[in-house]
């Protein structure tokens, strides 16, 4: 499908990041690649209009309108304890009085940015905005210096932390992570071709999910597997 031509100038000055298409908005909602929606969709135009009917995966919808209702984190309940692992660097599973209640992908952060031993879940933050700094093209060298005064990308579904951040603490340090955490993704297709640059990854549709499962406060374990 044909990329949007966007500059960085129109991007920071976005008051929200919205969906591009209605491919990718359909894809979002049935969680599926957009090019595989397009692929068994090909009779349909490239613009659909109002009332096109789509072929779509036998998914529960993800209904990002609702996704963010309030209260967005559960309340920890002693008497059913949850925690919750990322098994392999690839798959976070949460668990309820032992017993696994859920398994999502993710995709890994570059190296350098991930844990072990047991980290504990912080608080959530939906619709985050993401801090940017934009060098001068003629610094852009080993050693730049400073940058330029901080810029930020608007909230929304494509935001490149997604819908959702669930921030991390480590296991001897209550403080959260200001630069790694579990949050959405607004490049669901590319979960395995690409690392992270500040936490793990997950599609938008699965962070809306396991934030409604962790409470604050969730002991996180790094296993391999």
């Amino acid at each position: 499908p044909p990329v949007p031509s966007i500059t960085y100038d129109e991007l920071v000055a976005a008051g929200f990041l919205a969906y591009t298409s209605a491919w990718e908005f359909v894809a979002e909602r049935f969680h599926c690649d957009e090019a595989f929606l397009r692929r068994i969709n090909s009779h349909l135009p490239e613009s659909p209009i109002v009332g096109t009917v789509f072929q779509v995966p036998n998914v529960i919808p993800f209904e990002i309108e609702k996704a963010l209702e309030p209260p967005l984190q559960p309340a920890a309940d002693p008497e059913k304890p949850v925690s919750a692992a990322i098994v392999g660097l690839s798959l976070l599973e949460i668990s309820q009085q032992g017993t696994l209640i859920a398994v999502m992908p993710v995709a890994t952060a570059r190296p350098g940015l991930r844990g072990s031993g047991v980290w504990t879940v912080a608080d959530a933050i939906p619709q985050p905005r993401m801090a940017t700094k934009q060098e001068p093209r003629e610094a852009r060298s080993a050693n730049p210096g400073p940058l330029e005064s901080d810029q930020f990308l608007a909230p929304g579904p494509n935001n490149p932390a997604g819908i959702v951040w669930i921030n991390l603490a480590r296991s001897k340090n209550s403080e959260p992570l200001t630069y790694f955490g579990l949050h959405g993704t607004s490049i669901p297709s590319q979960m395995k071709s690409l690392h992270g640059i500040g936490g793990m990854r997950l599609a938008n549709w699965d962070i809306a999910r396991a934030v409604r499962l962790i409470p604050a406060g969730t002991p996180l374990q790094w296993r391999a597997k």
